[in-house]
C-alpha cells in the first residue's frame, strides 16, 4: 500500500485546499519542507491562482493533513472533519481531488475526485448534498508521488446539481474530472482562510501485495490479498474473518508443512503470489488438554492435529502408518452440535433443505446415529479435500486427472450459479402456490385447479360421486391419460354446469379413477369461456361474462395442492403409473414384433374404423368353438368399458390371454 502526502491549503477567495503525495522508501518530508504551493504545480494543474489560506482537515486516525506532510492510506481511509471560517447564511461546496491519476507522469484521468459535497449550509458538511461519497487515497503501486487537494468554494446560493450521485463503491464518473470547470459552471467563489503550516518527518516502506488462495476441509475456498511480509498471526486473523473459525484454532499448511511461528512473515515461509495453502481447524479444548510429560506439563503445539497421514519425501523406503482421523474441532462433540441445531429452528430448517440426511439424524433423537452421519460426512469432505490436493500436483497429461479437474470445475460453476441465484434472485427458492378457485358443481362446493397447460378438464371419481354426477359418465370414452405419470380414464361427462361466483358455465369432464385433485379446469374450458389469468391482481377473469373470482390463499388450498405428498402416497402413485406404463410397453413391443416378422395385426389401427378383417359381422360378435376363451372372459373384459367386438378381436389376437388383450384395449383407447 502506498502513502499519501497531503498539503492543506485554501484556494483563492473561497477555496480551501489540501494536497498529498505518494513518497518512496525513507523519503523525509524535510526534503520538501516549506515547499512553495506553486512548486508542487497545483497551479496550474488544478487551479489557475495560488490560494492564500489553509483549510483545516482532521482525520479520525489522529492525523491532520497540511502542506507537505506524509500520510499513509490507512490513516486517511475514513471521511475527515473539515473546517473553515464559514458564513452560516451561505452555502459551500467541498471537493477532494487527485490530479495525478494514474500517475503524475501519465495523468490521463486527471483529475480523479475522491469527495464532492455541495449545498453545505455554513460548515455543516453532514447537512450538505453528497454528490460523490468519500473514498480514501489508494494510488496504484509504482506510480510515484500523488497530490491530493482539498478545496472549499462558496456558492452564490443553494444550487441544483446535475452530476450523478456516486457511492463509495463506485468509480464511475470520478476520473477526468475538472474542479476548475465545475467551479466555472456553477459560478463558485474561492474562500480564503488562515491555517498554520505544520512540518512532518515521516518515513514509508513499500509492500508487495500477493494473492494467497486458502482451502479448508469444509470445502470452503477464498483468496486473500496480503503484503508479502504479513505476520502469520495477522494472516490467521484474516482467515478467521473469512472462515468463522477462531484464529487460535487455525493451522496453516503450505506444501503439507505446518507454519508454526506466528511472528514470522509469510515470505519467510517461501509463500509467493498465487500460492495455495490449506487451513485446518484444531479443537482448542483438545489442544489445551494434550500435554507432553517431558516438557513439564507444557502444552505442545498442534497436539489436537495429527500429521502422521502426511506423506513426507524420504530417501529410504518407508512404511506408511495408518493414523486416526484428523480432528476437526466440533466434530469431536456431536452432542454440542445437535443441541445447537435443536435450539435454533431457523438453522435446522436450513439444514433440512441443504443436508436432509444430517437433518434426519438430528431429528431421529439418537445421538449415536447423528454422530455416525456427522463423522461420515466429515470423512467424505476430508477425502474430497485430499483428492483436490492430489489434482493440484497431478501431471497435466493425465487424462483421468484432467477429467476430475473438469468435474471439479463444473461443480464449482454450479455452486457459483446457485450462490448468485441466492444473492440476486432468492425468491426462486421459495414455493409457488398453485392457482385454485372456489366453484360449485351440481350445488356442491369444489376447489378447482386452474391449469392452462392441461388439454382437457378433468374430475376425480371421488369428486364425481360427491357431486352426484357419476351416473352421467359415458364409459365409451374410457382410456388412458398421460402426462406426469399415467392414469386410467373411467369415461366422460359431456356437459355439466359449473357455478363460479354468480355465473353458470358449461363444461365437459373426463373422469379419472384415482385422481387426488378434485377438479382441474383445462385449456378447453378456459378457451371456451375466454378466461384470463391475472397474476398481478391474483384473480381469474372470465371473458364471456366479464366477472372475476380470486385465487385461493395458501391457507385455503386443499391438501393435494402440495407439490409433494407423503412417501406412501408418492410410492403408490409411482407403482400405479409404472403398471400402466408397462402395459403400454407390452402392447408396443407386440406390435413391433408383428411388423418385424411380416405379420399383419388383425386388430384395427387407432386411426381406422373399428371394423375387423373377419368376413362376417356375426363372427365379430360371437365366441366361436375354435376360440381359446369363453363367454365369461368376454364379459369380464367388457366390464372395463370396452365394446364386445373389440374385446373378442383382441382375445383372438392374443390366443385368449386376458392380460395382453386388456393392455392392448387400453392402449388403443388413449385419447390424449
Amino acid at each position: 500500500m502506498l502513502p499519501v502526502r497531503i498539503i492543506s491549503r485554501t484556494l483563492k477567495p473561497t477555496l480551501n485546499s489540501n494536497f498529498a503525495f505518494n513518497i518512496k522508501r525513507n523519503l523525509s518530508i524535510t526534503a520538501v519542507r516549506r515547499m512553495p504551493f506553486a512548486k508542487h504545480e497545483i497551479v496550474p494543474d488544478v487551479i489557475p491562482v495560488a490560494p492564500k489560506n489553509i483549510v483545516k482537515v482532521d482525520y479520525a486516525s489522529g492525523v491532520s493533513p497540511a502542506l507537505g506532510n506524509v500520510l499513509t492510506p490507512t490513516q486517511v481511509k475514513d471521511q475527515p472533519k473539515v473546517e473553515w471560517d464559514a458564513d452560516p447564511n451561505s452555502y459551500y461546496a467541498l471537493c477532494m481531488t487527485d490530479p495525478d491519476a494514474p500517475s503524475r507522469k501519465t495523468h490521463e484521468y486527471r483529475e480523479w475526485h475522491h469527495w464532492l459535497v455541495g449545498n453545505i449550509p455554513g460548515k455543516a458538511i453532514e447537512k450538505g448534498e453528497v454528490l460523490s461519497e468519500y473514498v480514501g487515497s489508494g494510488p496504484p503501486p509504482d506510480t510515484g508521488l500523488h497530490r491530493y487537494v482539498f478545496l472549499v468554494y462558496k456558492q452564490p446560493g443553494k444550487l441544483t446539481f446535475t452530476e450523478p450521485r456516486l457511492t463509495n463503491r463506485s468509480a464511475d464518473n470520478r476520473g477526468c474530472f475538472k474542479i476548475q470547470k465545475f467551479a466555472e459552471i456553477y459560478k463558485l467563489e474561492l474562500v480564503e482562510f488562515n491555517h498554520p503550516f505544520p512540518e512532518f518527518t515521516i518515513k514509508y516502506k513499500i509492500f508487495n501485495i500477493m494473492r494467497i488462495t486458502v482451502t479448508t476441509l469444509a470445502d470452503l475456498t477464498f483468496t486473500l490479498e496480503v503484503p508479502e511480509d504479513l505476520e502469520l498471526e495477522n494472516f490467521k486473523a484474516f482467515c478467521e474473518v473469512e472462515s468463522g473459525l477462531p484464529a487460535n484454532e487455525i493451522v496453516i499448511l503450505h506444501n503439507n508443512r505446518p507454519l508454526t511461528d506466528n511472528k514470522k512473515g509469510l515470505n519467510s515461509y517461501g509463500l509467493k503470489d498465487g500460492d495455495l495453502v490449506s487451513l485446518q481447524h484444531i479443537s482448542a479444548v483438545t489442544n489445551r488438554s494434550t500435554q507432553d510429560p517431558s516438557s513439564g506439563g507444557r502444552t505442545q503445539p498442534f497436539s489436537g492435529l495429527d500429521f502422521s497421514g502426511i506423506q513426507v519425501p524420504q530417501s529410504g523406503p518407508s512404511t506408511p502408518s495408518r493414523a486416526p482421523p484428523l480432528s476437526v474441532g466440533m466434530r469431536d462433540d456431536p452432542a454440542m452440535i445437535r443441541d445447537m441445531l435443536l435450539a435454533n429452528p431457523d438453522q435446522l430448517a436450513l439444514l433440512q433443505q441443504n443436508n436432509p440426511a444430517l437433518a434426519d439424524a438430528v431429528l431421529s433423537g439418537s445421538l449415536d446415529n447423528f454422530a455416525t452421519v456427522l463423522r461420515r460426512q466429515f470423512a467424505e469432505k476430508q477425502q474430497a479435500e485430499q483428492q483436490k490436493m492430489k489434482l493440484m500436483s497431478a501431471s497435466p497429461f493425465d487424462s483421468e486427472a484432467q477429467r476430475l479437474i473438469a468435474e471439479e470445475i463444473r461443480k464449482k460453476n454450479i455452486e457459483a450459479n446457485m450462490e448468485a441465484a441466492i444473492e440476486y434472485n432468492p425468491e426462486t427458492f421459495g414455493t409457488v402456490i398453485m392457482l385454485y378457485i372456489n366453484c360449485k358443481v351440481n350445488g356442491h362446493p369444489v376447489k378447482a385447479f386452474i391449469d392452462s397447460g392441461a388439454q382437457a378438464t378433468i374430475m376425480s371419481s371421488a369428486a364425481a360421486e360427491r357431486c352426484n354426477i357419476m351416473r352421467l359418465v359415458d364409459t365409451r370414452w374410457a382410456g388412458i391419460a398421460k402426462g406426469v405419470g399415467v392414469q386410467r380414464i373411467i369415461g366422460r361427462i359431456h356437459m355439466v354446469q359449473i357455478q363460479i361466483e354468480n355465473d353458470y358455465l358449461t363444461s365437459s369432464f373426463s373422469v379419472l379413477e384415482q385422481q387426488p385433485m378434485d377438479m382441474l379446469l383445462g385449456l378447453d374450458m378456459l378457451k371456451r369461456h375466454q378466461c384470463s389469468i391475472d397474476l398481478k391482481n391474483n384473480m381469474l377473469l372470465i371473458g364471456t361474462t366479464g366477472s372475476t373470482t380470486p385465487f385461493l390463499t395458501e391457507a385455503e388450498l386443499p391438501d393435494c395442492a402440495r407439490l409433494t405428498g407423503s412417501p406412501e402416497e408418492e410410492k403408490r402413485a409411482l407403482e400405479e403409473s409404472a403398471k400402466l406404463t408397462e402395459e403400454l410397453e407390452i402392447k408396443a413391443a407386440l406390435e413391433k414384433s408383428a411388423k418385424e416378422s411380416g405379420a399383419t395385426p388383425s386388430g384395427p389401427s387407432p386411426s381406422t374404423s373399428t371394423i375387423t378383417s373377419n368376413p362376417t359381422t356375426d363372427n365379430k360378435n360371437r365366441v366361436l368353438p375354435s376360440d381359446k376363451f369363453t363367454e365369461s372372459d368376454v364379459t369380464e373384459l367388457m366390464k372395463n368399458g370396452f365394446t364386445r367386438p373389440n374385446v373378442i378381436e383382441e382375445l383372438r389376437k392374443f390366443n385368449g390371454d386376458k392380460t395382453q388383450a386388456l393392455a392392448a384395449l387400453f392402449a388403443k383407447s388413449i385419447v390424449f
